[in-house]
Parts: structure tokens; C-alpha cells; sequence
């Protein structure tokens, strides 16, 4: 299954036609770092993890080297390709001059992941070093490199070509998340690239960068984060990144509290606070909160604040009152009311235009158009307070 799709871009161009005759002549080829992996006999979870990993890291890999073979390998592709279409023009005695050879756009690159199945015996001579077969495995799959696992036991060795790159004793209860993303630091990334891992008691989120899990890679020098906890005030920091691997402990303040006070119509003995049973006294709130409130024979309603009040008054609404579309209702009744107000109120305009210009008339029939106008305005009026009325009983 590959993890990243390819992304294809293309130079823009102001005319059309030059455009469509560059969609048509030359095909752009994103350049991707091929990885083939047999990890067949992992543990289904770890597997899910190793392809998790892979995923995360896709569209983030900087490498020159990597980049320049599967480059190099997309060039030749590219090279094959169009010597397979020209033998087959020139077979067919067709015309060549239209042909025109695919070129790599170099602006986009990733990593692209595949699964494989490998023998034993390929991966035998693999890990005995054998570059033959290595050769003959990243032709045979288009790849730019092998990845595969060994298992003995509870002994699992995962290899990239021919050399051994991680090393562990499986247990399903170990979390395998940073061994695996050294590896794959190590195994995609320059060396001026990290890996980061961040600690804190709380829960948290990462609103400047992508995590896996908790563990970012980024370039090394100085970064700064900015995270979000429950609870807490966001966090803002700078890290000075200069080693391959650095632990990070984040310490959150608590955000400031108020005490709140609940008040219902009509009482009722079942609210929630943020996910919580508490009474009409709640001590020590925090911004954002949300209130659920609900009582037999009334309508349940929860309420959003993201300010701070000491005090809160929240209306039920009686079932029997409640009439669910009832709102839709008169808000179709009131647009029609209004739409035919508006027509009415234009024709006793223009009935008043046309007797002032021509001098004719129609007094009577422009008094009795002016007379059903206001009529007409009245029942809008009356059909938008009803309308009003619909919305907030629905809240």
C-alpha cells in the first residue's frame, strides 16, 4: 500500500495553448525514493506502527543523496520509457516528431512505500551481503531500497539492503515507537536533522508542528513550538537542537479559575459540567466551559461560553411546546410573506408611475393596491416575530 501519493506540478504558463501543447508533449514525473519492505512476519501491531512511522516521515524526508538516486533511477525510467514508445512508432512507420521524452519534476520529492514479499532464500543472500541479489531485488521492484525483517522467536532484526539497522527483543507490551523512528531518522534523513521527544504529565497537542505520538524531527538549530493542554495555558518554546536525539519536558501553568453559579428554569437536579455531574455551584471553572443541563418533560440544552461571568441563567423548554421543524416552518412562511410584500409595494409603485406619466385614471385601483400592500406588511411582520419566536424556543 503506498503511503504517500504522488504530487505532480507543473509550470504555469498564460496562454492556453501553450499549456495544453506542455500537458500533451512532456510528462512531469515526481520524483519519489522508492522503499520496498517485506515485513510479513511482524506482528500485525508492530507492522501498523513500522507503516504509521513510514507515513509520518514521507513528505518531511530532506536527503540529498536519497534524492539524487531516485533521481537518477527516475531518469532512466523516464529514458526507458521513451525509447519503448519511439521503437514502437518507428515499428509502425508513425510520425516521431510529436514524441517527446518525460521529464523528473525535481520541486516535489518523497518517500514512497510498498509492500513486497521476498523468499527466504533472496533474504538469506541479502543478509549474507550477497549485492548480486540486492540488485537483482531493487530492479526486480523498481526500488531505490530493501527494507525486510528476520524473526527468530521473540528476536526481530530489521535490515535495509544488505546491513542490519535495528535490533530488539519483541514484547507486545513495549512501546517501539522511538526505535523505530531512529531508525528511520537514520536511515532517510541528513544529519542535520533530529529527533525530539516530548514529555509532560498532561495531555497535549502540537499546534506548530506534526507529531508521531509525541516525537517530532525537525532541523537542527533553533526551533520553536508552540503546544495546547486542557486546562492549561498554551505553551510556547524555543528549543537549541544540536544533538540526534533530545528529551523534552514540557511544564504547563494552570489557567485562571472562577467560580460559577447555575441557575435553571424551571430547576432541575441533572447538569454537567465539561463532561461532569456538579451542582449549581461549580467552585473552580475554566474558559472555555460547556454546561449540559436536562430534566424529564423539558427539551435538554447545552450551553458554550468562552467568557468569563460569575453567573449563568439557562431556560428549558417544555416538550410540549417543543415542535420539532417548527422553525423551518416559519421561516419558509416568513420569506413568503415577505416576497409578496415586496411584489405589492412594487406594483403600487408602478401603478402610482404609470397614472402620474400618462394621466390616467387609476386612483381607485392604486388605493386599493396601496391598501392590500399594508395589509400584506402587517402579516410579515407578524410571521417574523413568530419566526423569532420559533428560534429561540428551539435553543
Amino acid at each position: 500500500m503506498t503511503l504517500l501519493k504522488a504530487i505532480f506540478t507543473g509550470r504555469r504558463r498564460s496562454r492556453i495553448t501553450i499549456l495544453l501543447l506542455l500537458f500533451v508533449s512532456t510528462q512531469l514525473s515526481a520524483v519519489t525514493f522508492n522503499v520496498r519492505a517485506d515485513f510479513s512476519n511482524l506482528d500485525s501491531a508492530l507492522y501498523t506502527e513500522i507503516k504509521d512511522a513510514f507515513e509520518f516521515i514521507s513528505d518531511k524526508v530532506e536527503n540529498e543523496d536519497l534524492f539524487s538516486q531516485a533521481l537518477g533511477r527516475e531518469k532512466e525510467n523516464l529514458e526507458r520509457d521513451y525509447l519503448v514508445n519511439l521503437s514502437s512508432k518507428v515499428k509502425k512507420e508513425q510520425d516521431v516528431s510529436t514524441l517527446k521524452k518525460g521529464e523528473a519534476d525535481e520541486s516535489s520529492f518523497s518517500i514512497s512505500f510498498l509492500d513486497i514479499v521476498l523468499s527466504n532464500e533472496e533474504k538469506a543472500l541479502l543478509v549474507d551481503g550477497n549485492k548480486n541479489i540486492l540488485s537483482y531485488v531493487e530492479q526486480k521492484n523498481d526500488a531505490d531500497m530493501i527494507v525486510f525483517s528476520l524473526v527468530d522467536g521473540d528476536e526481530v532484526a530489521i535490515y535495509a539492503g544488505c546491513e542490519e539497522k535495528a535490533f530488539f527483543i519483541y514484547s507486545p507490551s513495549f512501546d517501539y515507537t522511538e526505535s523505530i523512528l531512529r531508525t528511520l531518522l537514520s536511515l532517510f534523513f541528513s544529519p542535520d536533522f533530529s529527533l525530539l521527544s516530548f514529555s509532560s504529565e498532561r495531555q497535549f497537542t502540537c499546534l506548530s508542528h506534526e507529531l508521531f505520538d509525541s516525537y517530532a524531527i525537525v532541523r537542527k538549530g533553533e526551533n520553536r513550538f508552540l503546544f495546547s493542554s486542557p486546562y492549561s495555558e498554551d505553551l510556547e518554546i524555543a528549543v537549541n537542537v544540536s544533538t540526534p536525539y533530545l528529551i523534552i519536558p514540557l511544564v504547563f501553568e494552570e489557567r485562571e479559575t472562577f467560580p460559577l453559579s447555575i441557575s435553571s428554569i424551571p430547576y432541575v437536579g441533572s447538569m454537567y459540567y465539561m463532561g461532569e455531574k456538579v451542582g449549581s455551584y461549580i467552585e473552580s471553572v475554566y474558559l472555555p466551559y460547556s454546561i449540559f443541563i436536562s430534566e424529564d418533560g423539558y427539551i435538554s440544552r447545552s450551553y458554550q461560553n468562552d467568557e468569563k461571568s460569575s453567573f449563568v441563567e439557562v431556560s428549558l423548554l417544555d416538550e410540549k411546546l417543543y415542535n420539532e421543524g417548527k422553525t423551518e416552518e416559519k421561516k419558509q412562511e416568513f420569506y413568503s410573506n415577505l416576497i409578496a410584500t415586496l411584489a405589492l409595494f412594487g406594483l403600487s409603485v408602478a401603478s402610482d408611475v404609470v397614472n402620474n406619466i400618462y394621466s390616467l385614471s387609476f386612483d381607485a385601483a392604486s388605493t386599493f393596491t396601496a391598501g392590500i400592500s399594508i395589509v400584506q406588511l402587517i402579516r410579515t411582520i407578524d410571521t417574523l416575530f413568530e419566526y423569532r419566536d420559533s428560534v429561540y424556543r428551539g435553543f
